[in-house]
């Protein structure tokens, strides 16, 4: 049997001193749901996660584009969610996703890049304490529970959250990968220059000429 998001491709955004943990945990998670992921950070080459390790970064944020991924994962650590921040390629990579309707997950630190590229307007999300007073100032609304979705984003509070949010993660995923199918398979079935006999248009001529 296939895995659900075989053939779909995932970005991770982020930099040196990304959290190990929620990097590693989600990376995991999509990879065995058949996901093909990316690392995509402010610059080439590897950066370093919160605990020294050395992670391959698969591209440069300026030799990337949203429209070549399904999904936006930002992870935690404050110093890569600093330094991302700081980058506005990186803020633009993220805001192509939102302005695009791609599913976008943000946790802990990672909820902070949501704010810094603009996009939390009309949105309710959840993150920690030290991101409410940005998010209310960018125009969203702050809720306190452990994964939040709104629409196509998710955000979630802190490390300790990560298990639902995964789980939130990849449900929405495959949802929108059987919707894709479903549309595939109706587009299929009635192309659009091929309406079907019983449309509004072939039993409106069939009236007309039953009068004339």
């Amino acid at each position: 049997m296939p895995e659900k998001l075989e053939g779909r491709k995932v970005a991770f955004l982020a930099t040196d001193g990304v959290a190990h943990d929620e990097l590693a945990d989600m990376w995991g998670a999509l990879q065995d749901a058949g996901a093909t992921v990316h690392l995509i950070s402010h610059r080439p080459g590897s950066i370093r996660d919160d605990k020294g390790d050395t992670v391959p970064a698969d591209f440069a944020v300026a030799d990337a584009s949203a429209a070549d991924y399904e999904a936006l994962i930002l992870v935690g650590g404050a110093a890569s969610a600093s330094a991302v921040a700081k980058d506005e390629q990186s803020l633009k990579f993220v805001r192509d996703f939102v302005e695009a309707d791609k599913p976008v997950a943000a946790i802990s630190d990672g909820v902070s890049l949501l704010v810094a590229s603009g996009s939390v307007q009309g949105r309710t999300l959840t993150s920690s304490a030290d991101f409410r007073a940005g998010i209310v100032d960018g125009g969203g609304e702050w809720v306190d529970k452990q994964v939040q979705v709104d629409q196509l984003l998710i955000t979630s509070r802190r490390p300790e959250d990560l298990r639902p949010f995964a789980a939130k993660v990849l449900d929405l995923l495959t949802r929108e990968v059987v919707q894709g199918k479903v549309d595939e398979a109706s587009q299929e079935s009635f192309p659009a220059s091929d309406a079907p006999a019983w449309g509004p248009s072939s039993i409106g001529g069939q009236g007309a000429s039953q009068s004339s």
